[in-house]
């Protein structure tokens, strides 16, 4: 599935998704090139969505890819990215951000470029806890902000080998963690 342009809404929103493996592009977007985030009207949850195998999430208006909760009955939980571009984005590369006393836990991301955005590569933001973070061999560059801006509590985050370079402010910038290995 691919999602090119479109004014003004997000490239492709995930309300609803069980063990869902997604392989395609959202380039060009007038908003977020994919956004994850559970209805809380519909019940729904997104348990064990994966972005796999060259996906591309590029040159959007917005993020590249936005993971939120805004409602703490349902469940965000087992996202798995790997081998995915994200790049030259308006806004972050990768937002994730959990309302109030909502969760997103178990985020995996593994083999995946994330260069030359507008914003911060990788933020964490909002006012709940983002549980269980991995990042491995991912490369974090040339962005705007910060390559990876923990501006959330984030618990058991831990980020191995990759490279994070040349971005506008800090490579890591930790203003809120729990716990965090690097």
């Amino acid at each position: 599935t691919s999602a090119f342009g479109g004014t003004p809404y997000i490239g492709i929103l995930v309300e609803n998704a069980s063990q869902t493996t997604w392989l395609g592009a959202a380039t060009g977007c007038a908003s977020d090139g994919l956004k994850l985030s559970p209805n809380a009207t519909a019940q729904a949850t997104i348990v064990d969505f994966h972005i796999l195998d060259g996906s591309r999430l590029e040159t959007n208006a917005g993020r590249g890819l936005h993971i939120t909760n805004t409602t703490s009955s349902y469940a965000c939980e087992g996202i798995y990215v790997g081998r995915v571009s994200i790049y030259g984005n308006t806004l972050d590369g990768v937002l994730i951000s959990p309302s109030a006393s909502c969760v997103i836990l178990h985020v995996f991301f593994n083999n995946t470029i994330v260069d030359t955005n507008g914003g911060d590569g990788i933020e964490f933001s909002g006012s709940a806890v983002v549980y269980r973070c991995r990042f491995d061999n991912v490369w974090v560059s040339a962005n705007g902000g910060h390559g990876y801006y923990l501006n959330a509590t984030a618990s058991g985050l831990q980020i191995q080998g990759g490279h994070i370079l040349a971005n506008q402010s800090s490579g890591i910038y930790a203003a809120d963690t729990d716990s965090i290995m690097i």
